[in-house]
């Protein structure tokens, strides 16, 4: 399955080792998945992380080099901007698109015109009942 990840719940996941989010990570980490990133969207996470978490840069640092080693990577070029309210969701929607991927996220109303789109989006636990039905 492909999945792209929003800011979100690496930022729930980060806060706290209890809920779907942080079991999201833990599969992503462990290849249950592929995720997909483009660099505007690494950064993203990068200032994110920094910004909303108590992890030191160091630590922040470390978990992207992990990250790093799993992701598949993407070129995108911002043609969706203004499709969403948030260009940064639109962000999400284009690397989605591009990679034919679901968009994992705590907003989905945020994505309501993804469907347009082909792309599904779900809240962390839909999308781990949906993997589970995979495996």
């Amino acid at each position: 399955m492909n999945v792209v990840l929003d800011t979100n719940v690496l930022v729930s996941a980060m806060r706290s080792e209890v809920g779907a989010s942080f079991r999201v990570m833990e599969l992503a980490l462990q290849e249950a998945f592929t995720l997909h990133v483009s660099p505007p969207l690494f950064f993203e996470y990068e200032e994110i992380l920094q910004r909303q978490t108590s992890l030191h840069s160091t630590e922040v640092s470390d978990f992207l080099a992990a990250f790093v080693e799993i992701i598949e990577k993407h070129e995108i070029y911002f043609l969706f901007r203004g499709v969403l309210p948030d260009d940064d969701d639109a962000m999400l929607l284009e690397l989605a698109i591009k990679a034919q991927a679901v968009i994992v996220t705590h907003n989905v109303r945020h994505f309501a015109k993804a469907v347009d789109y082909g792309i599904v989006v779900m809240q962390p636990q839909e999308f781990l009942h949906q993997l589970q039905t995979r495996l």
